[in-house]
């Protein structure tokens, strides 16, 4: 499959109150982002061949998630991310509150 030589670099904050709630908070939502790293690992290994990486780590005001690489590749490795937060792992930040 060809890949598009146009580099992207794409930033997103997703702002929730959930991740500094508490101190139980902050260790589940860094569970989260070690979890979903461990579990994208096979795509993302993928997309890293192409040159195409993310980022995802938390802040205290949420998690800062970002792409960057080709722009075949990268929007579908940030759909790949979102939808593993948006799943079944993220009920681990419930657990804190």
């Amino acid at each position: 499959m060809p890949v598009s030589s146009h580099q992207v670099h794409i930033k997103l904050h997703l702002i929730t109150p959930l991740v500094y709630e508490s101190p139980s908070a902050v260790v589940t939502a860094r569970l989260l982002v070690r979890t979903l790293q461990d579990v994208l690992l096979p795509q993302a290994y993928h997309a890293d061949l192409v040159a195409t990486r993310y980022s995802l780590a938390t802040e205290q005001t949420g998690f800062s998630l970002g792409v960057e690489g080709f722009s075949d590749v990268a929007p579908r490795l940030l759909a790949l991310v979102l939808e593993g937060l948006a799943g079944e792992h993220s009920n681990i930040l419930h657990i804190g509150t």
